[in-house]
Order: structure tokens, then C-alpha cells, then sequence
């Protein structure tokens, strides 16, 4: 058996794909899952190993502040991502507060937390994947990073309360007609 575990982690790496597992954190009142990204010392924010995408017997809710880091096994190792459907319907999280060493949000990253009023984001803040805050009803107002250079498809789509958006002129770029469709509410923006 033991063999048998050698030759697919040889083979997964072969093809560049990393077998690592996922752990838990306890932050605050919530735990929060993280797996490590390559040999660098980095990891992404993601989803329980076994309940994705639902969080079913523990969802993180009220306010999140995600931490710059983490310990496991002794070693310290940087948040650097809130990785693919890490929130996914987390619809509870109200505030979530990102590390200041946080890069990337990752595609419907928080996906329908209907109740997210509030993002605290920090000027690290490269991306805003696909669909990140699709459905996020309770948010009023973005103002995202003067670095922010890529904002995806759908990020803010269906973001019912939304009124107000700033961003960069390189940010605006990246948007189109789906980047804010079913937004009702709003009406202005500043570049």
C-alpha cells in the first residue's frame, strides 16, 4: 500500500500537480481550511477538505478576519489567497477583513454570502477572480486597491445592493456588460 502511495504522489508530481493536503485553523469563533501552495511557504485560503462547497457542519459567519498567516507542524506559512469557492454560500459572513499579504481572490471565491456587507481590502490586492462576489446582496459600496489590474467575469454580478464601485482605470478595463449585470442599484462609479 505504502508503494502504491510513493507511485501516485511521483506521478502527480510529474505532471506538476500538488497532492497537498488540506488543514484547519481555528480564527476566532470559525475555522478556516488552507492548503499549502507549492515549496514556497504560501498558502491559499480554500474550502473543508470533505464539504465542499458548503461548509456544512462548520460555516464561517459574522465577522472573518482572515490571518497573515498561519502555523502547522511548526512551520509559519503566509496567506497569500483566498483561493477558488473558499466561501462559497457562507451566508452568514458578514465582514471579511483580508491579510495584508493577500494577493488574489480567487473565482466565486464568496459566492452567494448574501449577508457580506463589508470587505476590509488590503493595497496587495492584485485580482478579483470570476463570480468572486456574485450574489453578495448586502454589499452597498467596493472600493478596490489602486493595484487591482484584473477584476473577472461576473465578479459583482447580481450584487442587488450594490451602489457605488471605485476601482483603477487598468481595473475598469477588465470589465464588461456581466461584471456588474443584475446590479439595479447602482448608479455611479469613479475611475
Amino acid at each position: 500500500m505504502k508503494k502504491a502511495a510513493v507511485i501516485i504522489s511521483l506521478v502527480l508530481m510529474t505532471l506538476g500537480v500538488s497532492a497537498q493536503e488540506k488543514f484547519a485553523v481555528a480564527v476566532g469563533e470559525n475555522e478556516l481550511w488552507f492548503e499549502v501552495i507549492g515549496e514556497s511557504g504560501e498558502v491559499r485560503l480554500t474550502y473543508p477538505a470533505k464539504d465542499w462547497p458548503y461548509y456544512s457542519r462548520c460555516k464561517p459567519n459574522g465577522r472573518v478576519a482572515v490571518p497573515s498567516e498561519v502555523k502547522r507542524g511548526g512551520k509559519r506559512y503566509k496567506v497569500v489567497e483566498v483561493g477558488d469557492n473558499a466561501f462559497y454560500r457562507c451566508d452568514s459572513v458578514v465582514e471579511v477583513l483580508l491579510p495584508e499579504g493577500c494577493r488574489r481572490i480567487g473565482a466565486q471565491a464568496f459566492c452567494g454570502c448574501e449577508r457580506l456587507q463589508r470587505v476590509m481590502w488590503n493595497e496587495a490586492l492584485e485580482e478579483v477572480g470570476e463570480g468572486a462576489f456574485a450574489y453578495c446582496k448586502g454589499m452597498r459600496e467596493v472600493r478596490l486597491p489602486q493595484k487591482v489590474s484584473r477584476v473577472g467575469l461576473s465578479a459583482f454580478a447580481m450584487c442587488e445592493g450594490l451602489e457605488f464601485v471605485e476601482m483603477s482605470e487598468t481595473a475598469w478595463r477588465t470589465c464588461n456588460d456581466l461584471t456588474f449585470w443584475g446590479c439595479k442599484r447602482m448608479k455611479s462609479g469613479k475611475k
